[in-house]
Formats: C-alpha cells, structure tokens, sequence
C-alpha cells in the first residue's frame, strides 16, 4: 500500500474536494489499514475542532505591524508601521 498517496487523498477527503472515485479508494483504504485511518481520525478530528473556534477582533495596527514584521524578516525594508484610526 502507498500510504503517501493515500495521506494525501485523504486530505481532500476531509476537505470534501476529492471525485467519487478517489473517495471510495480512500474509504476502502482507511478500513483496511490502521495508520492511515488514525491519520484520517486526526485531520477529521482537527478540521471539526477548528469550525468550532470563535473568531476574534484584532487589536488595532495589528496588520500593519504584522506586514512590517514579515518584510523584515524577509530582510526587505519597509516603512514603520502606522497607525491608522478607523
């Protein structure tokens, strides 16, 4: 069995982006072999915790200081950040 070909169908399995036919392969794999299935319980298990996590506001500025810290983490200059009030 080529479990990284399944790890990855199973991905889009969860994600529900896989064709009919790839999705029957996966169940069928799933039920025969243990590791695979474990990793499916875990994805599944993490994409339904995630749906279930309430979104929060950012904090004023937060996308302006994020941009600057990522441009400079690439070593690329970049303006201070501003604040701009809303």
């Amino acid at each position: 069995m080529n479990c990284n070909k399944y790890k990855k169908l199973i991905s889009l399995y969860v994600d529900n982006r896989i064709s009919d036919s790839h999705r029957e392969a996966v169940l069928h794999h799933i039920n025969e072999c243990e590791e695979c299935r474990n990793y499916y319980n875990l994805l599944n298990s993490m994409v339904n915790d995630l749906a279930n996590v309430k979104e929060v506001e950012l904090p004023e500025g937060y996308e302006n200081k994020l941009h600057f810290a990522l441009k400079n983490s690439k070593g690329e200059k970049a303006k201070e950040p501003v604040n701009r009030q809303t």
